[in-house]
């Protein structure tokens, strides 16, 4: 009897050895092996070496694109933007990070064109809701709150080098990526009006906010 509750007793035992061995190796696989074989596979693409962008890319702009959607849409149907100018995360991140959002679609757009197998189909047309939603989070008054508090209502005349600069930017991805000329007419006018403030400002200099200004910006603004 005491050797038959012995044997019924190490059932339930060995059962549950081999349950957490298999969790065990489980989690192992998917936590320590798996992302090891991604990343070994990833530093073999052949792009890597040549200058090109890599496929993986590809895949996380790809994944990355209805989630950063459905962000600004949020951010643009809640109506206002965090205004306090001392709370960059609130207020200059989310318009220059969709303005780096756009610009590395239409890198990858045209990588897409020269090769078509890096991606089922093109950046331009699977990301054309989240370029639509980026581009308007850039252009949204609300959004810009911070640069009003610098610059008053005249923000998009009076200096204010940076923040116009991304506004260029922005629609200039957007029109490359759409070609739909939703905003050409705002673009044409921020590249001209930007363009006869630094022609006009006595040193070629242009403040990105009241007192400060950075070179590299008019640099890249010239350029």
């Amino acid at each position: 009897m005491a050797e038959a509750s012995d044997q019924a007793g190490r059932g339930p035992l060995a059962l549950c050895r081999h349950v957490n061995a298999a969790i065990v190796i489980l989690l192992a696989t998917w936590f320590l092996i798996l992302p090891g074989l991604i990343i070994v596979w990833n530093v073999n693409d052949d792009t890597l070496r040549s200058g090109g962008i890599p496929r993986c890319a590809f895949a996380w702009h790809r994944a990355l694109t209805p989630r950063y959607e459905a962000w600004a849409r949020q951010r643009l149907a809640a109506g206002t933007a965090n205004a306090d100018i001392m709370d960059i995360s609130g207020t200059e991140w989310p318009v220059f990070g969709s303005v780096f959002y756009l610009m590395a679609t239409e890198s990858l757009q045209e990588a897409w064109e020269k090769d078509q197998s890096a991606s089922k189909s093109a950046p331009r047309d699977y990301a054309r809701g989240a370029v639509d939603a980026a581009s308007l989070l850039v252009i949204d008054p609300a959004h810009a709150g911070w640069v009003r508090q610098h610059w008053g209502s005249d923000y998009l005349r009076k200096d204010n080098l940076f923040y116009r600069g991304l506004i260029i930017a922005a629609l200039t991805s957007r029109e490359r990526l759409l070609r739909d000329g939703a905003h050409i007419e705002m673009l044409r006018d921020q590249v001209e009006s930007l363009a006869k403030t630094i022609d006009e400002s006595p040193c070629g200099l242009v403040d990105d906010y009241p007192g400060e200004c950075y070179p590299t910006d008019v640099l890249g603004a010239i350029a």
